[in-house]
């Protein structure tokens, strides 16, 4: 049997980089026991389940104490080790007690190290004059590490019911519709946010009627759009074909929408942003998945009942080889509020190796821009075309 040794860390992701890549038939952990408690089902279940190790066993260790640490693991190795099994040191995410212990065990026991460097998407390997290290003797596997196995490690589930998933399907004609849609919104950009609230509040099916009267009603507490404008962006929309049959004279306001998709994302001020940045996604070649408006369960359970699920939307999820990108889209004011939940859905799912953006239509003011490095959150602000 072939055996990966390796301390159990908090980061999820460096308990289970080696056996994405390579073919382990047991994994053994050592770890603090309160660590071990909160975290070792979901790790020993990602193992067994999705990289095809047969056995995981865990060890509890105590860091206070060094010498007994080093000699429960030299035990356990040595028991591996009679019996004819091949033993490898895993040193990813390594520091201090665990690089000293496997340090000082690969030199008496001639057994070779290995690490990942998961920032860089590097593998290393040390100490492999002895029978020529992991890379020689362990068959190869490639695990995709997709969005769905990202959350699942952390314990969670995407909740596709709630997901936007009509919004990924990207057809010539669909492109062309959000392009059109993009260039609107930044000819509009102080009127975009209310406008679309207007249409969404006035919307029920394809077709709009109102008469003139009442839409003066609805606009009466809209600061920034006024008949005029409103006006204004209806006939733009109508001239790129978003809009069909429309009508704003003799007291009437009448049209339709092109389509579902269409409607569904005028109808929503933050749509069209999180559109361009998905397809900005889509066109990054590190980028191998990705989905918008992703819904997360946090403790895994999906409920048929409204209230019994702890949930959050991310706007854009993607995956750049071993790391995870959040990104939260806001077409407008932005607080806060919007950078703390960022960085605790992040944080929560992705740790310290995720990546987190706010996408923005306008700059942010300069103590949001310093709260926003002090949390480690990417600020990218998208007012180009496509």
């Amino acid at each position: 049997m072939i055996t990966n040794f390796e301390f159990f860390d908090e980061e999820a992701i460096e308990n289970v980089i080696t056996c994405l890549h390579f073919k382990m038939d047991r994994v053994i952990f050592f770890g603090e026991k309160e660590m071990l408690k909160e975290h070792k089902d979901e790790t020993k279940n990602f193992l067994k389940r999705h990289c095809n190790v047969k056995e995981v066993l865990f060890y509890e260790i105590a860091s206070d104490n060094p010498n007994q640490v080093i000699k429960t693991m030299q035990t356990v190795i040595q028991e591996e080790m009679n019996k004819g099994n091949e033993c490898y040191f895993d040193l990813t995410g390594g520091e201090g007690l665990s690089l000293f212990a496997f340090g000082a065990l690969s030199k008496e026991l001639h057994v070779p190290v290995h690490m990942y460097d998961i920032a860089n998407n590097k593998f290393l390997e040390f100490n492999v004059e002895t029978n020529g290290g992991i890379q020689k003797n362990v068959p190869t596997q490639q695990v995709q590490f997709d969005l769905e196995k990202l959350i699942e490690m952390h314990g969670g589930k995407i909740n596709h019911h709630m997901s936007k998933s009509f919004k990924m399907q990207h057809s010539p004609e669909v492109l062309k519709d959000v392009e059109a849609m993009w260039k609107i919104s930044h000819q509009f950009m102080k009127e975009w946010n209310q406008f679309c609230n207007f249409l969404a509040e006035n919307s029920e099916e394809l077709t709009l009627q109102k008469d003139v009267m009442s839409v003066r009603k609805d606009l009466e507490n809209r600061s920034t759009l006024n008949i005029s404008k409103l006006n204004r962006m209806l006939d733009a929309c109508a001239q790129v074909g978003l809009l069909k049959n429309l009508v704003h004279a003799n007291g009437n306001y009448r049209f339709t929408y092109k389509n579902e998709y269409v409607k569904s994302c005028l109808c929503d001020s933050g749509s069209i942003l999180e559109q361009y940045v998905y397809l900005q996604e889509q066109k990054d070649e590190e980028s191998f998945d990705r989905q918008i408006g992703v819904h997360i369960d946090w403790d895994g359970e999906i409920h048929t009942e409204q209230g019994q699920d702890v949930l959050n939307e991310i706007d854009v999820l993607s995956m750049h080889h071993n790391i995870p990108v959040f990104i939260s889209c806001k077409n407008g004011r932005v607080d806060q509020h919007s950078m703390y939940e960022l960085e605790t859905v992040a944080n929560r799912f992705g740790g310290k190796y995720a990546k987190k953006i706010l996408a923005v239509t306008n700059p942010l003011s300069n103590s949001h821009m310093m709260r926003a490095e002090e949390m480690g959150i990417e600020v990218r602000v998208y007012s180009e075309g496509f």
